[in-house]
């Protein structure tokens, strides 16, 4: 029986590892950067609380007003699986968020046993959000339901298991927005509007603080002077709870996006020129820091004089900047030595300008290879945090181009709202111009043009490279979102309000989700002839978002149209699987070797030179 196209491009992926084993060596030595490095979040006080046992299992640490300390032991956790956790405020009970391999959530509380030493079990759930919070005598988290939606907030006290909302209708989901001094914020967002609602650890009611509204994805969150609403459409921040309700007048040029805040201190995070931003009202209008181009800052740190800024970007490692407060707003964050950032524009096919951020070595002169990156969805912005094997790359001579097409959040909102459902087509186009721009620059060599996207960013670059064949040379896609007119009319897919406004639904327009459909492109007519870059394609056996069967589906539509194979090639694709989720391998050590042969192998396609596409859509 002859194999599949997916069976194939399987095997292919030990062959191109054992031929890809010169270039796995140098890489195998970058170092990994963690997220909490990237945020400059400290695990201090997680070090603090939690060890690991003699036996493997977490060890969870109180201390007593004696200053000892008292020990729990959780033999059940794995230290690696570990989301969420929070201490009773008795500090007799303990509550775990532990990652499931199919990046699902599973909730555990462990009680201190009558002897030193001794703990048991009092409590479990399956299916569960990420966050846990103490509160009351006990812990909050949000509950899901069969389909995984996030449905209730759920509240145990010793002995007993409360529930105190639940959301019925079935498009919509539930999240802790924040816990403070015994109230916790609870959101309920989707088909179209947002609710909040306000309860406390009394238990005595759950109260609507701002109804359903227009407002799809309002952010809100208690600080000290009240619960701050944030309207990301009307640009407005609201406080509620506080002696009289009042706005809060946002600074010029800036556009909020989310909120935050440091020992009871409000500040917002937001957009400034395309880049993300923090302000901190209480400093005025002025108090505005951005992070260097694409790149992520937040407020790690806030005092009476200065603020902690954790800033990172693709050429700037993780690093903390002290400013003080109430002067002129500057980073001033060390880049990395011999490696420069810069923007280009794009025009779109109705004249929107699309920035592009640029990134490489200070000396790049002559025709480049250029990695292009894109996303384009969710209002999500392409921040890019360093990666250290990116920064191989670049070090190796490959340039990175970050795409900030509409559908993402690179200028707030109204670039979400610009290519979203019946308007999803123009990330897609805007991210052709994008390549068609960078092709023309001096510094590129347009026969090497890569592309590298994820998740439902891989939607965007295979419709563009589907599209416009021959922009892109080489195009590897991590977990990939291939079949939307399948998968958004799955009833058991764990989908939320947000998929279907994103992409349409196609149990009520499939034609319209078909029309940027990468599987609907290749069974196309029009697909005939089509030329196609060499195709690597990571994914997960457990992953439920972009689901391992659906990308096997496409790469045997993708293989059954494929004719005039390079002799020189062993398929037309390569399919990487591995034993994990739509996030990753949980495991530190086997998600750094699956990016080591991943980058391995783009870099070899990139600084190959110029190459003939790999096949020909028959």
């Amino acid at each position: 029986m002859a194999l599949s196209g997916s069976e194939i491009a399987e095997l292919a992926y030990e062959v191109e590892r054992r031929r890809l084993q010169p270039w796995l060596d140098e890489l195998r030595e970058v170092k990994e950067t963690t997220t909490a490095e990237v945020l400059g979040a400290s695990d201090e006080d997680l070090r603090a609380h939690l060890r690991v046992g003699d036996t493997g299992g977490l060890v969870a640490r109180f201390p007593m007003p004696d200053r000892s300390w008292q020990e729990m032991p959780l033999p059940a956790v794995v230290a690696t699986d570990l989301a969420a956790w929070a201490p009773a405020a008795d500090h007799r009970s303990v509550a775990l968020i532990s990652r499931t391999l199919d990046d699902n959530y599973s909730l555990s509380i462990y009680t201190a046993g009558t002897k030193v030493g001794a703990s048991s079990v009092t409590h479990t759930e399956r299916r569960v959000s990420s966050g846990v919070w103490a509160f009351g005598k006990g812990f909050i988290w949000v509950r899901r339901d069969a389909s995984q939606r996030p449905r209730c907030v759920v509240c145990w006290n010793p002995g007993a298991v409360r529930t105190l909302f639940d959301e019925p209708e079935a498009r919509r989901r539930v999240f802790i927005a924040g816990v403070r001094e015994g109230r916790a914020v609870i959101v309920s967002r989707g088909s179209g509007s947002s609710a909040i609602f306000l309860t406390d650890d009394a238990l005595t009611k759950t109260v609507e603080i701002v109804p359903r509204s227009a407002e799809d994805d309002a952010m809100a969150l208690l600080v000290a002077g009240g619960l701050a609403v944030l309207d990301r459409r009307a640009q407005t921040v609201t406080m509620h709870l506080a002696e009289s309700a009042h706005g809060i007048k946002l600074p010029p040029d800036f556009v909020a996006t989310d909120l935050g805040e440091q020992h009871g201190e409000l500040y917002v995070r937001g957009r400034r020129n395309h880049t993300a931003a923090v302000w901190l009202p209480a400093d005025g209008p002025d108090a505005v820091w951005s992070a260097p181009e694409a790149g992520v800052i937040e407020i790690s740190q806030i005092s009476d004089r200065t603020i902690d800024l954790a800033v990172a970007s693709m050429i700037h490692s993780p690093q903390t900047v002290s400013v003080e407060r109430k002067t002129v707003p500057s980073t001033n964050a060390a880049a990395l030595p011999g490696l420069i950032s810069w923007t280009e524009w794009a025009v779109a096919e109705d004249g929107v300008r699309i920035p592009i951020t640029l990134c490489g070595r200070v000396d790049t002169t002559g025709p480049s290879p250029v990695l292009t990156m894109v996303y384009g969805c969710y209002g999500l912005s392409l921040d890019a945090m360093h990666d250290p094997y990116l920064e191989h790359l670049m070090r190796a001579g490959i340039v990175i181009a970050i795409c900030h097409v509409r559908g993402g959040g690179d200028f707030g909102p109204r670039w979400h709202d610009a290519a979203r459902g019946s308007t999803k087509l123009k990330s897609i186009t805007d991210y052709e111009a994008c390549l068609s721009t960078i092709t023309q620059l001096d510094m590129a060599d347009a026969g090497r043009i890569g592309a590298l996207a994820s998740s439902a960013g891989a939607l965007i670059a295979t419709s563009a490279v589907l599209r416009q064949p021959g922009l892109v040379s080489v195009l590897q896609l991590v977990h990939p979102f291939l079949t939307p007119e399948r998968i958004l009319a799955d009833t058991h897919a764990p989908l939320a309000a947000s998929d279907w406004m994103e992409f349409g639904d196609p149990t009520k327009n499939r034609a319209g989700v078909e029309s940027i459909s990468p599987l609907a492109m290749l069974e196309s007519s029009s697909a005939t002839g089509m030329a196609t870059p060499p195709l690597w394609i990571r994914a997960g056996s457990h992953d439920d978002r972009a689901p391992l069967n659906e990308i096997r589906l496409w790469l045997d539509v993708y293989a059954n149209r494929l004719r005039g194979r390079q002799p020189d090639r062993t398929s037309d694709a390569v399919l990487q699987i591995g034993d994990h989720g739509h996030r990753g391998h949980a495991n530190a050590d086997d998600a750094s070797e699956a990016n080591v042969v991943a980058m391995a192998w783009l870099k070899r396609e990139l600084l190959a030179g110029p190459s003939s596409p790999t096949a020909v859509i028959d």
